[in-house]
């Protein structure tokens, strides 16, 4: 967060959940693609990203 001084908002998001993750550990079914929390965490970066 010290590195947004100059970001007009700021909010720290964590989501905990998710499903089991499978495949490629980069890909969208794996950790890095919040598998299971898609409403949750899309609903929070697009609200920010519209203000």
């Amino acid at each position: 967060m010290k590195g947004l001084k100059s970001a007009p908002v700021k909010k720290l998001v964590i989501v905990i959940g998710g499903v089991n993750p499978s495949g490629d550990v980069y890909e969208a079914m794996h950790y890095h693609g919040c598998i299971g929390l898609d409403v949750d965490v899309s609903s929070e970066t697009s609200g920010r990203a519209a203000q």
